[in-house]
């Protein structure tokens, strides 16, 4: 079931299996005793700060590399419930361009980007893209039509008045 969709794991890793399992995959990892979330290369994460803050953090999904995984998750249900509020509606997820995002009590919330590449799927974006910028290419064609018709006159022009033909000096040659 895992491998043939995106999913969502909510909890905390004392209450999830699953989030317990993916620990190690994590952006923000949770420590030993899974009760807070360690420092990272993005956020240093004091002791107790680190028992406060809910996280919900977009992976690959390690079951299929073509689809996602998120994961909302907190040491505590206080913590998951603050990553839940940054999820649950399209204008709170909009405010983030990252795979990561951290909220603290103070409703303090800031978006962290991971990976590298975020393409899951890459020919699925190439379509898209085109698909995007379809009107562009349609200019674009008509441009270099307009500039070889151009070139194309300009090269009769030149033929017509005698201009690409090479004159004799003297009417001999040397």
């Amino acid at each position: 079931m895992l491998k043939h969709a995106n999913v969502i794991a909510f909890g905390s890793a004392k209450q999830n299996a699953l989030v317990r399992h993916l620990n190690s995959r994590l952006y923000f990892q949770y420590n030993r005793g899974l009760t807070g979330f360690l420092s990272n290369e993005k956020l240093s994460i004091e002791q107790t700060y680190g028992q406060q803050i809910g996280t919900a953090q977009l992976l690959r999904s390690p079951y299929n590399q073509k689809k996602g995984l998120l994961v909302v998750t907190g040491a505590n249900s206080q913590a998951t419930y603050l990553a839940s509020t940054q999820v649950n509606y399209q204008r709170n997820i909009a405010q983030y361009s990252g795979d990561a995002i951290v909220v603290d009590p103070d409703n303090n919330h800031f978006g962290y980007r991971f990976k590298k590449n975020k393409l899951i799927d890459t020919q699925v974006n190439v379509k898209q893209t085109l698909i995007r910028n379809s009107q562009l290419l349609v200019y674009l064609g008509v441009a270099l039509g307009i500039i070889l018709l151009v070139l194309l006159a300009l090269l009769l022009l030149l033929g017509k008045h005698g201009r690409l033909r090479r004159r004799k000096r003297g009417g001999r040659h040397a």
